[in-house]
Parts: structure tokens; sequence; C-alpha cells
């Protein structure tokens, strides 16, 4: 029995023998060509009549053992990769160890198992109680698992990081080894980069700017793909001293290997280094590289910018120099600009001064008596003005003060006289008191009278009354003010008598005040006499009372609220008794904010814009200056605060092209006024323009260099490019070389004789430009390849003109005529019918107008007039020797332009469909059907010739004149190959239409459907900008082949 089983003995491996011996029966079994299959339990069981017996025999067939089952990755690092297995059948023999097998990939995915690449790791399997246990291997490589759910993991180390690998294992017992597992795939991470960028170099790009160039790390140092470089810098004292001032710019795209660093100081040492990194961390720095800045302006103002008052008219400024690493060059002098502060009790002139000077101090002087100035000082150098300190306010000195500005003696009783005055218009300090003086008429002697409290307003009317004097005497009276240096001027002697009958008389002044739009004002009017008057207001004479902007006071003022220009204007106040009457005018002046100014654009560079503007009305205040609001367009504002005395302003450092908007405002003591109206000024350049193929492309026969420092810039410096190809099958994706270029590029790896699609973008501050080119690679013998089908050869006709200008004189005019006695035909066969035919003929150049005003109905049995009008054309030969060897040979880049940011590409007139120089195309002339105008702007019949066979079809060599390669925009052959001489390719062109069968006879196109011929089509389109898609199109309206192009068409710009 097997496995309590009964032996199947049909089974020609199993036999069993009998052998007699002495001691019984021998039996045995007998297992030929054993197998897996055959292990287990073989019970052999004897009996007789005295009992039963049984045998047990265990069998184990030992082979070698099965793949490991269910390889999978479960942890990948950088430089290892852990697996997973399933243990499988040992083969009866325990596993002694297991083989893994890995090697790269980076040579492309094949099962080649090539001992030379490929590396073998040996690891033991331990044992452990628990089933879950890490040993060591033989080679101490990297650890090994058991897990006690028949699972094996191991961890493979010394791999490279970013690098692509396989791997299989082997399981070996003591038989042999098993077969590999199926193999998995797995990338190792990324690591940082172990080594900088090289080359690096610095040059001095200007003031404050240094332009750094490098190249990338060695690729086995990337660890990765790189993402960009991290430029850092430090002033070159800071890195000595230990002070970390440094900086960092990073820069994407691996192949961006030059960057500008700007807003440096000038005249400054820089030490410079660059890191590359990728999606996991930047790599070590390179050793630092040391550039020097150009001389620019001193970058910080002076400092300890101080001010001490020498007198009532003069202060003396000093202060230090800039810090010597902020000079930005060589500090030449300095200039101190000073102007008085206005105040709401003086308004004076607030004009700037500028004083220069080569020390670091200056005296000021004539300035104000006691009056606060504002001052600044800043650095200059060769290179001009540096920026302006933070302005210091210093006052000058007291001094004696000026008259009072008015004064009025007002008799009150037969025994007092009330003398009112106003301050002194020049107070030069604060005012302590005033002494009023008083004597009889005739009299040497004077009394004197002092008042310690000055009013709180320099408008406030001042009184003191007098008494105690006699009755009808004479009496004189002055006053004079007081400061902390002495005693001022006195005003001018008046004079009163004493009176019972004191007549009406207002004690307060006609003044003319001054005040901002919505405050408040109060208007004193003081009145005295005996009796005692009542003061009267009026206003444009009438007079005025309590209201919506007016409120008296019990003590006769006028109080007026909310000011507005309404309420501006003369107010008297009146007053009357017995004995007389008296008035006073208050002039009230409502001070506005300044109107706006009136802003103009006088001129634009590409990086600044100059505006000059008028000095608005002010609003009855000093204008104390103006801010121009700029801002570019989708940015936001920013403002430039100028001095009052300025009519105009370069704004610069602005992005070249772009559009800016603009408004000024002017301020004074009462608010900002209305903005300017908007002004909209474009700096100079435009986004770059579209380069000429040749000047770009450079190929051979695995690379081509792109020389994109060629690229016209339109006026503003090109930033960066963006570089991308493809083969030129359009379902293959675009592959991106560089996203920010700023040099020239070089793409290798290309495959030899083979057409390419490349795709550049071109962006400055203006915008960016898109064009498609298309370019071969040589072969490895450097021979030019010919074009692929789809791109069809253009041939220059204007340049035959001159040579057939009688033919193209004579031969339209004949068909003219034809065409106006069809025209009259037509028009009777109109009325007639009264029915419509499209029809369209051929139309010659300068004959269309005519055409379409003529003819724009035929019907159809005048097609035979059509056929006539297409001879007609069939006598201009364009097949000169001479002609044809002028229009071959020209490598062709075609490029299909999209300018962006609004920038219009320029218009190239006609545009030619081009034609396959291996066909030829029919303009249908004798059959019966009517064609519209748009169908052949959209559709043209072609017949494929024969292909030639022949191996010398690619030796002639095409070329073109450099005056036609200018002057065409379109593509072009340059230095293509396809016949040994003129001779041989008429010869087998001619007699390649013979073979196909294509009829030209009565053609225009008949002598002209070599490879050189192209049709004009309209030029306001551009429905065949990418070339025939096909050797053969349909003519036939319903054609597919014309429904994709029309669907195409709008989408030409973006699909290449």
């Amino acid at each position: 029995m097997h496995n309590s089983d009964r032996l199947d003995m049909s089974n020609h491996r199993l036999s069993i023998g009998q052998i007699k011996t002495d001691n019984g029966l021998k039996s045995q079994l007998s297992v030929a060509n054993s197998d897996r299959q055959d292990s287990g339990v073989y019970r052999c069981t004897a009996d007789n009549a005295y009992g039963r017996s049984e045998h047990l025999i265990y069998l184990a067939v030992q082979e070698r053992p099965d793949p490991p089952a269910g390889l999978e990755v479960i942890e990948i690092g950088s430089r290892s990769i852990r697996l997973l297995w399933k243990r499988a059948f040992d083969g009866n023999s325990p596993i002694r160890n297991y083989v893994i097998q890995y090697r790269s990939l980076s040579h492309g995915m094949t099962d080649d198992w090539n001992p030379v690449k490929t590396h073998n790791v040996t690891y033991t399997p331990g044992s452990s109680s628990s089933g879950n246990s890490i040993h060591p291997t033989q080679n101490g490589l990297s650890p090994f698992e058991t897990t006690g759910d028949d699972q094996e993991v191991a961890l493979v180390g010394g791999l490279h990081p970013a690098v692509t690998y396989t791997f299989r294992i082997f399981a070996i017992n003591s038989i042999d080894a098993s077969g590999p597992t199926e193999p998995v795939v797995a990338k190792t991470q990324e690591e940082a980069p172990t080594e900088p960028p090289q080359n690096i170099k610095v040059q001095s790009a200007g003031p404050g700017e240094l332009m750094v160039s490098w190249q990338p790390p060695p690729k086995e140092s990337c660890n990765g793909d790189l993402l960009g470089y991290i430029v850092t810098w430090s002033e070159h004292s800071s890195s000595t001293s230990g002070v970390n001032q440094s900086k960092s710019l990073t820069v994407n795209g691996w192949a961006t290997t030059k960057v500008q660093l700007t807003g440096l100081r000038k005249f400054t040492k820089y030490d410079i280094s660059i890191r590359a990194f990728n999606s996991i961390a930047s790599g070590p720095a390179s050793a630092p590289i040391v550039g020097t800045t150009q001389e620019g302006v001193p970058e910080t103002p002076p400092t300890q910018v101080t001010c001490v008052p020498l007198s009532s008219q003069s202060v003396k400024v000093s202060w230090n120099a800039p810090p010597p690493h902020q000079h930005g060059g060589i500090i030449q002098g300095y200039k101190v600009y000073y102007r008085p502060v206005p105040t709401d009790n003086m308004d004076i002139s607030t004009v700037g001064e500028v004083k220069r000077t080569s020390s670091m101090d200056t005296y000021l002087h004539t300035l104000y008596k006691y009056t606060n100035y504002s001052i600044k000082v800043l650095a200059y150098t060769g290179a001009g003005d540096g920026a302006l300190s933070p302005p210091i306010f210093c006052m000058t000195e007291e001094d004696v003060p000026g008259p009072p500005a008015g004064i009025k003696a007002l008799a009150l009783t037969a025994e007092s006289i009330l003398v009112s005055w106003l301050p002194p218009l020049q107070p030069n300090g604060n005012v302590s008191k005033y002494t009023v003086y008083s004597r009889e008429t005739g009299s040497k002697n004077h009394n004197t009278h002092t008042m310690h409290e000055p009013p709180s307003s320099p408008t406030d009317t001042l009184t003191m009354e007098l008494r105690d004097l006699v009755e009808r005497q004479l009496y004189e009276f002055w006053v004079s003010a007081t400061t902390g240096l002495g005693e001022g001027e006195r005003t001018t002697i008046v004079t009163q008598t004493t009176n019972t009958r004191a007549p009406a008389r207002v004690a307060s002044f006609s003044q003319v005040l001054r005040r901002a739009v919505k405050s408040s004002v109060t208007l004193s009017c003081l009145v005295v006499g005996n009796p005692t008057p009542r003061p009267i207001w009026t206003y444009r004479n009438s007079q005025i009372s309590t209201g919506r902007h007016y409120e008296l006071t019990p003590d006769g003022h006028l109080n007026i609220r909310g000011l507005e220009q309404s309420v501006a204007g003369n107010y008297t106040c009146s007053a009357s008794n017995l004995f007389g009457d008296d008035s006073i005018t208050y002039s009230l002046v409502v001070v506005m904010p300044p109107r706006a100014p009136s802003l103009e654009l006088q001129y634009t560079t590409t990086n600044s814009i100059r505006f000059r503007w008028n000095h608005p009305d002010n609003g009855g205040a000093t204008i104390q200056g103006y801010v121009l609001s700029y801002k570019r367009d989708q940015g936001g504002w920013e403002e430039i605060a100028l001095s009052p005395e300025q009519t105009e302003f370069v704004l610069s450092g602005l992005k070249c092209g772009s559009s800016y908007l603009a408004h000024l405002t002017a301020h004074n003591r009462v608010d900002t006024g209305d903005p300017s109206p908007l002004i909209s000024a474009t700096t100079k350049g435009t986004a770059p323009l579209l380069p000429k193929e040749r000047d770009i492309i450079s190929a051979n026969g695995t690379s081509v260099k792109l020389n994109l420092l060629s690229w016209p810039n339109g006026g503003c410096p090109v930033q960066y490019y963006t570089v991308e190809y493809r083969r030129r099958i359009n379902t293959e994706p675009w592959i991106l070389v560089a996203s920010r270029a700023t040099d020239n590029v070089v793409i290798r790896d290309l495959k030899t004789a083979s057409w390419y699609s490349l795709r550049l973008t071109a962006h400055n501050d203006a915008g960016s430009t898109q064009t498609q080119m298309e370019f071969a690679t040589t072969t490895l013998s450097g021979v030019s390849i010919g074009p692929p089908n789809d791109l069809i050869m253009e041939d220059d006709i204007k340049k035959t003109v001159p040579n057939h200008k009688v033919l193209y004189v004579i031969v339209p005019l004949i068909c003219a005529i034809v065409l106006v006695v069809s025209a009259v035909i037509l028009g009777y066969v109109m009325l007639k019918r009264n029915g419509r035919a499209n029809y369209l003929g051929e139309i010659l150049p300068g004959q269309q107008q005519q055409q379409q005003a003529g003819l724009g109905i035929v019907p159809q049995q005048h097609q035979q007039q059509h056929h006539h009008l297409s001879s007609c054309m069939s006598t201009v030969q364009l097949k000169s020797t001479a002609e044809r060897d002028n229009r071959r040979n020209h490598q062709v880049y075609t490029s299909s332009p999209v300018k962006q940011e609004n920038h219009k590409s320029a218009d190239h007139g006609s545009e030619m469909y081009e034609i396959s120089p291996y066909a030829t195309f029919s303009v249908p002339g004798r059959e019966n059907r009517s064609v519209t105008t748009a169908t052949l702007d959209y559709t043209m019949q072609f017949k494929t010739f024969g292909h030639l066979e022949n191996e010398d079809i690619n030796t002639i060599d095409y070329e073109r004149s450099s005056v036609e390669f200018e002057r065409s925009k379109t593509p072009r052959w340059h230095k293509q190959r396809y016949f040994p001489s003129i001779a041989e390719a008429e010869s087998k062109l001619r007699s390649s239409r013979q073979g196909s069968g294509s009829d030209t006879s009565g053609s225009p196109c008949g002598e002209c459907a070599g490879p050189s011929y192209r049709v004009p089509v309209k030029p306001c389109r551009d429905v065949f900008s990418r070339g025939v898609e096909s050797s053969t199109e349909s003519n036939n309206e319903g054609s597919p082949s014309l429904a994709r192009r029309r669907s195409r068409q709008p989408s030409r710009s973006t699909r290449r």
C-alpha cells in the first residue's frame, strides 16, 4: 500500500518480487524512474493462520527544488531593495542557500542575463525556534529573514541610486539548483547629487549685477534627475568674518546653466558657490568663486545726520559717510536738501534748496527765523546720486518778534478806552507778553501795561481796557510783543479821546482767513459803544441767521461749520448806535486740496518712461509735494513721492515692452487732490521676433546644436528659452530638453538619417514667441537625407516672372478678352433662365478681380471655354535648365510660428501650397462639374508618380541663394541629394510621368508639375501650412481628407 492506497500494479514502473528464504518469504518492491509522486509511506502486510503483521517504510524521493514562488519587492531604498518570496517545494532536500541574480536595465529591458553584467548574491537561510530571526549572510552584505508563514525576505545592498534593476532567484539544495523565478523590476530611489557643478565662471554684468555660468556635474554623480541648481552668494568680507549673510537663488531646469544675479552691492566682491539638486535634496556646494561688481551709486545714505542751530537764520549740518562696503564706488561729494516745513500758522514757500559739499558738514544761511526745516543728505559717485537720508528736522533759533499786526483805540466811557490789537505776523519765537503803552497827547511820559496771556491763535483779537482816564482828553497808544530774546518792534501810535457818548465801534479787525474745507471757523466781532450796539452779520448783502452752516453766539460771534466753497467769501459785521456806526469784513478763503495735475507722456525707452506736468491750482495753500502712482498690467500699484518744485520725472527700472498705467496727485496741508487722468504708456520693445531657421539649427548625424543666442529679441533681452523636440510623427509626445535655457543648447543621442520636429519658445519681458521647425540628421557619412513624403517642395515662382514678362502680359490680356465675351453671354443666359450655376475657371495672377466681377456664374455648357482658357496657360513654360538649377537644392526647415502675449506676427503675404517632388497635380479642365472658390482653397487632386527604384535618386545637390532663403517664410530645401545630374533628373521625372499614366494635357501645370512647382492660394488662409498629408488627395467635395483638413485648421498653431 502507498499512502493507504493499494498499489496500481498496472504501472510499468512498479514491480514486486518474492524470494523464499530459510526464514520465510521475502517480498521486494522496485520503483523505476522514481519521481516526486513516489514519495510517501509504504505499508507491507503479512498474515498467516496465527496472526498478522505489517512493516512501514518512509520513502523520500530527492530532486532539485522548485523555483521560489511569489517574488516581489517590498521595500525600496536608494542603495538597497528588499525582496520577499514564498518557499516552494524543496525537493525533499533542505535548501542550502538562495542565489539572487540582478542586473541594471540601463542598456534596455532584455532577457540577456550576460554573466558580465549580472551580479550574483548568495544567501544562506538560518534556523530559529521563533521562526522570525535575522541572520547575517556569509558575504556579510545584507541580512536574511525567515518568517513563520513560509516566506523568505532578503535585503540586496550595494546598489546605485536612481537605477532600474531586474531580479530573479534560484533555490539550491544538495541535489541541484532550481530554475529561476520570473524576474521583477524595481528602481532604486534617488539620492542627493554627490558632486557639485563644474567650470563655474563669474563675470560682471553691470553695477550691482554678476553673470554666473557653470556646467552640470558628472552624470554618474547626479543620483537621479537633476531639477536645477541653487546659486548662493555672500559678500567676500562677510565670509572671512564668519558672519553668515548669504543669499541664494534657485534655478530650475538641468539645462539652465547661466543666471544673472541682480540687486547686489556695487563695487563689491562676492563669493559664489553652486549646488545641484534633484527631487531628494541638494548636493555639495562648489568651491567659492570670487566676482566683483561694477561701480554704482551709494547704496545707503550718509549716517548720523545732525543739525545744530547757530542763530535765528543759520544752522550747521553734519553727517558721517555711508559704511565703506556700501559706497558703491568712490564717493565724490554730498548734497544737502533742505526746505521749511509749513504750518497752519505760517503759509510760506516750501520750495527746497540744494547745497553741494565735499566735506562732512556744511552751514545753511538766510533761513526763516524760528522755522522748522526738513534736511536730507545724500552721497554721490561718478555713477550718480545715492539714496537720501531720512529727514531730520531742525528749527532756527528765536529772535525778537515783529510788531503786532494791528491796533485800535476805542472810547468806552468818559474815563475808559479799549485798546485792541492782533499778534505779530512774524512772532520769531514764543511771545511771552505784550506791552501796551499810553500817554496824554503832548506828554513825554508814558504808562505801560503788561499782558502775560498770549492768545491761542494768531488771528485772535487781544484787548485791554485802560481806566481812570481824564474825560475828553486825547490819549496816544501803542503796543509791542516780547519773546525770550527781548521786546520786539512797536506798532504805530493811535489816538483816542474819552467820551461819554461813545459811538458804536468794532474792536475786532478785518482779516483774511484761510481754513481747510470741511473744518469750522469762528469769526469774532467785539463791538463797543454807549449805548452798547448789537452786531449784525451779513453775507452777500443778506443778513445771516442761524442755519445749516451758521451759528450766532450770545457774544455776537459767528460760527461757521462744514466749510465748503459755497460759504467762502466776505462776511461783514456791522454795529451802530445813536452816535455812530462801524463795520469790519472777514474774507474767508476755503482751502481745498489741489486740483488734478495735467500729466503728459514725453517719451519711453526700453526700461523707462518720462513724464511731465504743470503745477495745478493749489486750492488756496502751497503744494507740499506730488505722488506718482504707477502699475504694470496685472500688477499692483506703486508710489513715488516727488518734491513740489518738480515738473518732470523719469520712471526707470521698468520691464521692457510692457504696458504701464500712471497718474499723478498733488497734496497740500489740507489733503491730497484728485488724481490726473490715467496715462497708458508702453516701454519700447516687443516679444522675440521669429528667427531664421538657418541661424538657429546646426545638425549632424546624432545631434543638433541650437544657436538660441542668435534669436532676434525684439528689443527686449531674452530671459530664457524653452526647447522641445520629437520624431516627426505627430503621435509622439514632445520631449522637453530645457524649460529655461539661457544659452545655446545641444540635443544629443538622436537617430541618424531621421527627421525631427523642433518646438522653440523664447521669453522676454514683453511676452513669448513660439516657432516650430523641421530638421533632419545626416547619415554617418555626413550626407543629408531627402524629405519625407509629407514635406512638399516649395518654389518661388516670382523669380521666373521677369524672364517671362511678355508671356505674363500678353496671355492674361488675351484670356481677359475671352472672359469679357463670356461675361456678356453669361448675363444674357441668366436673364433667360433665372438659374444659377457656380463656376470657377483657372484664375491667373492679376485676373482674379475680373473673373469674380464678370464670371460669377457659368452654365455647364461653357466648360469648353474654360478648357480654352486652360489651354492658353499651357503656353507658359517654366522649365528652363537655369531656372531649375536656381530652384533646387535647399535644406528645408519648416516653421509654424505662434506668437503669444497678443503680439501679432507679420503678414507673409501670399502663402504657397507645396507639392511633393514625386507627385503631379491636375486642375480639372475637362470634367463636367462645378467647383467653388472655397473648394479650391481647401482641396487639390493629386496623382503619384511611379516610385523610382534607382539608388542614385538621392544624389542631386539642391541649392538656393541666401536672398531667396531670406525672402521665403515657408519650408525650403537645403543641400538635399536626389539625382547625379540635372539631365538625369529631368529624364527620370519625364519617364515617371509617362509610366504613371498621369494626363496633364490641357492643364496649365502640364509643364510645371515637377518638384519645383507651387500653386498660389489665398494669402488670407493658411490651410496647408503643415504640408500635404498624403501624396494623393481627392478633389471630391465629399472627401474625408477635406473634412479632416478643415477640422484641423483652427489648431494649426498648437499642434506641432
